[in-house]
């Protein structure tokens, strides 16, 4: 028989918006990863809108992996970067008696990147949303200038 051992979630802004049908269906949908006897992997990417309501508090960070193991629960393990960190390796468990998965985030969004071809289609011109403060903002505009260069 098969068995689903995890799930990961990645975040979307109708997931993180205040007021919205997309928070509460995924709210609801959290809870029933969290009732069952599934690993819960959430990703969160986007810097804006509200974060996941956990035990405890997010430590400090632009982004997320919130990791709930079965066994562990109500705690999670919590994984956090700015923007101007590499994605990280993140352990995902497995079957009880098994070792974590390691799932090298930066390669794994770099390959997509690159096999999707967003290079012609993402803004890097854009004003980010929500916005930086100057110093982030000057890091950002010389490593797209950088970009365009190389």
């Amino acid at each position: 028989m098969l068995r689903i051992t995890f799930v990961i979630e990645v975040l979307s802004p109708s997931n993180k918006r205040r007021n919205g049908t997309g928070r509460h269906e995924y709210l609801t949908k959290r809870e029933e990863f969290l009732s069952s006897p599934t690993h819960l992997v959430e990703l969160d990417l986007l810097r804006g809108g509200l974060r996941l309501p956990v035990v405890g508090s997010l430590p400090p960070g632009d982004f997320y992996a919130i990791i709930s193991r079965v066994k562990r629960r109500p705690r999670c393990e919590f994984y956090a970067w700015t923007l101007r960190d590499k994605l990280p390796s993140i352990p995902v468990p497995l079957k009880l008696g098994d070792a974590d998965a390691v799932v090298p985030l930066q390669e794994v969004f770099g390959t997509v990147y690159q096999r999707s071809r967003y290079d012609l289609s993402v803004k890097y011109d854009a004003a980010l949303d929500p916005p930086v403060n100057e110093a982030e903002q000057q890091w950002v505009t010389q490593l797209t200038a950088q970009d365009k260069t190389s």
